[in-house]
């Protein structure tokens, strides 16, 4: 695997890098202004996608929620894309500490499973999504895991939220 580093046109604040496997391709996104009114939006400054076939790497952006935990926030995005998280557990990634989840997506035509990565950092959270259609994952998922697992942020602020909700007393 080769480490990449991705600098989004227009955005260089939210550069990242990661490990690009051999036979996979990075895409251009071209820089436009997002719209963060739907709470589910995440602008995509990262994408890489397998010449074999339907698997696919990206990294989405948005502005930090303004209450709640990472953890509660990974759940609720989940949840209104139905994606059933499995194995949820704790990561650090370089300076930063986030989630790593396995994860499952079905529209009744089509299952994609996927491993991801959620982040929050200087008030901005990041979605970290290495999927693929679920006949192939198995054959895919190695290098799959690798790449979620080593994305890193060039530049980290530090979080500004809580990973977990705070437990009662």
């Amino acid at each position: 695997m080769e480490r990449i580093t991705v600098v989004p046109q227009g955005r260089e604040q939210l550069a990242f890098s990661f490990e690009l496997p051999p036979g996979w391709l990075t895409v251009e996104i071209p820089a436009e202004e997002p719209d963060f009114t739907d709470p589910k939006f995440f602008q995509p400054v990262g994408v890489a996608a397998s010449q074999y076939g339907m698997a696919v790497f990206s990294v989405g952006v948005r502005p930090a929620y303004e209450d709640g935990s990472l953890r509660e926030w990974l759940g609720w995005l989940c949840a209104a894309d139905g994606i059933g998280i499995e194995n949820l557990r704790e990561i650090e990634l370089g300076d930063a500490v986030g989630f790593a989840f396995d994860g499952v997506q079905s529209d009744g035509k089509m299952t994609m499973q996927m491993r991801n990565v959620y982040v929050e950092d200087g008030g901005r959270l990041y979605a970290v999504c290495a999927m693929a259609a679920a006949q192939i994952f198995p054959a895919l998922e190695p290098e799959l895991a690798a790449m979620a697992a080593s994305f890193r942020m060039v530049t980290t602020s530090g979080a500004t939220a809580p990973l977990a909700p705070a437990l009662a007393v």
